[in-house]
C-alpha cells in the first residue's frame, strides 16, 4: 500500500485512483466471479541491468484449480517480452496475449485439461524494458517493482503464497523482497541475494539500490520484548549518498510494538526501511511485506512539528492491513487505507496527543462537504 502525502490540503492519493486497468472488472456493489484458479507459490530469479531499465525473468508458479479449466488468465506487464511458457513437463504452451492496447493480459493453454483440486506448474521466460513510472521504475540508482507494476505473472495480485525470489543486481547494490534472506553470492560484477517465505505472503515486491546499509548479521539484529517473547526485528539503514541516516531505528520499533501487542504478534516480525522514489518531492511511502520504501522527504522532516506525524504510523500499520490481511478487489483499497489511518490515530493518540488532534482536525478540514 501506498499513499503521498502534501502539505497544502493534506491529501492522501490511493490505489483507487491510480490503479492500473484490467479488461473486466466487477462494478460498486458486485460480487467478483469466483477465481478458477489460485497461485500457491512463486520461484523467480530476476535479473537487473539498472542502467538501461532492464530485466530478464524466469517466473515457476504452481497453481491449483477450482474447477475443470483448458486455459488459465494471467496478467503481465505489456512491456515485457515473453519468450517462452512452459509447464511442469518442459512442454511449450501456446499463449496470447490481449489485443487492448495496454492491457496485461494474457491467456495460457494447457496440453491437458485440469481437473478441480488438481495443481499445474507454468514457467514463463520472460525480458524487457520498464519505463520509470512515479510507483514503479527501474533506474540507474535504485528499483522498486510494486505487485500493481505486474512485473511477473500473476492471476490475483494479493494473492497468499509461498515464495522464493532470487535477484540478481550490480554487485555495490542491495535488494530486499519478502521472506528471510537464503542467498548471497557474489561474482565479478554482480551480486545474487536469495528471499525465501516460510509462510505464504500477500505480495512479491521487490526493492533494491545503493547504498542500503542492512545488518545481514544475526548477531547484529534488535531484539525487543514483545507479548514475553524476545522478538529480533531486522533493519535496514536509511543512507542516501553522502548523507547520515535520519530516521531512527527506535521510531520504528515503538510502532512495531504498540501494533503488536493491539493486533497480536506477527509470524517472522521485520521491517527494514529504505529510501526510494528517487527526484519525487513530499511524503511518499510504500509498504511491502517485511519492508518500507520511504521518500527523502521523509527522512529529511518525518521529526518535524506538524510535519505528518500520521504518516511512519500509517505505513507501518499496513504491514497488519492489508498485507497479513488482505482485500478481496483492488477497488476495496479504501478499507486498508481507513484502518491504517484509525491505527496511526490511536498510536499518536497515546503517544503524541497533540499529533492525534492535529490528524483529527486535519481530516475534517479536508472532508468533503454534504449538500
Amino acid at each position: 500500500m501506498w499513499l503521498v502525502w502534501a502539505p497544502a490540503g493534506a491529501q492522501y492519493i490511493g490505489p483507487l485512483q491510480n490503479k492500473i486497468p484490467t479488461d473486466k472488472q466487477a462494478r460498486p456493489g458486485e460480487q467478483a466471479a469466483p477465481e478458477k484458479v489460485r497461485a500457491e507459490r512463486y520461484e523467480i530469479d530476476v535479473r537487473f541491468e539498472p542502467g538501461r531499465g532492464f530485466l530478464h525473468a524466469k517466473a515457476t508458479v504452481t497453481l491449483r484449480a477450482s474447477q475443470f479449466v483448458q486455459s488459465i488468465v494471467f496478467e503481465l506487464n505489456p512491456r515485457l517480452q515473453i519468450l517462452e511458457v512452459t509447464d511442469g513437463q518442459g512442454r511449450k504452451l501456446e499463449f496470447t496475449r490481449s489485443g487492448r492496447m495496454g492491457s496485461p493480459k494474457l491467456l495460457v493453454r494447457l496440453i491437458e485439461p485440469c481437473g478441480a483440486e488438481q495443481g499445474v506448474t507454468l514457467t514463463f521466460v520472460y525480458e524487457g524494458t520498464l519505463p520509470p513510472r512515479p510507483m514503479d521504475y527501474i533506474t540507474k540508482d535504485s528499483i522498486l517493482l510494486r505487485d500493481e507494476s505486474r512485473w511477473y505473472p500473476a492471476v490475483d495480485i494479493s494473492a497468499f503464497t509461498q515464495n522464493e525470489i532470487r535477484i540478481t543486481i550490480p554487485v555495490a547494490w542491495k535488494a530486499i523482497a519478502p521472506g528471510i534472506l537464503s542467498e548471497y553470492s557474489a561474482t565479478q560484477g554482480a551480486l545474487t541475494l536469495g528471499y525465501e517465505t516460510k509462510l505464504p505472503v500477500s505480495s512479491r515486491s521487490i526493492v533494491a539500490g545503493q547504498g542500503l546499509e542492512c545488518s545481514g548479521d544475526r548477531a547484529k539484529l534488535i531484539p525487543i520484548v514483545i507479548e514475553d517473547k524476545d522478538v529480533l526485528v531486522d533493519t535496514c539503514l536509511l543512507r542516501f549518498p553522502g548523507k547520515e541516516p535520519l530516521i531512527r531505528n527506535w521510531d520504528t520499533l515503538e510502532m512495531l510494538k504498540f501494533y503488536s501487542r493491539l493486533l497480536g504478534l506477527r509470524d517472522g516480525l521485520r521491517l527494514m526501511l529504505t529510501p526510494g522514489f528517487p527526484g519525487q518531492r513530499g511524503a511518499i511511502g510504500y509498504s511491502g511485506p517485511g519492508f518500507l520504501v520511504v521518500s527523502e522527504d521523509v527522512v529529511r522532516w518525518h521529526d518535524y512539528p506538524g510535519y505528518a506525524p500520521e504518516f511512519l504510523p500509517h505505513e507501518v500499520a499496513h504491514q497488519w492491513f492489508p498485507i497479513a490481511v488482505t482485500i478481496v478487489r483492488e477497488e476495496d483499497g479504501w478499507l486498508a487505507e481507513s484502518v491504517a489511518e484509525y491505527l496511526a490515530w490511536r498510536y499518536l493518540r497515546g503517544k503524541n496527543p497533540a499529533a492525534a488532534r492535529t490528524m483529527v482536525a486535519r481530516a475534517m478540514r479536508d472532508a468533503p462537504v454534504q449538500a
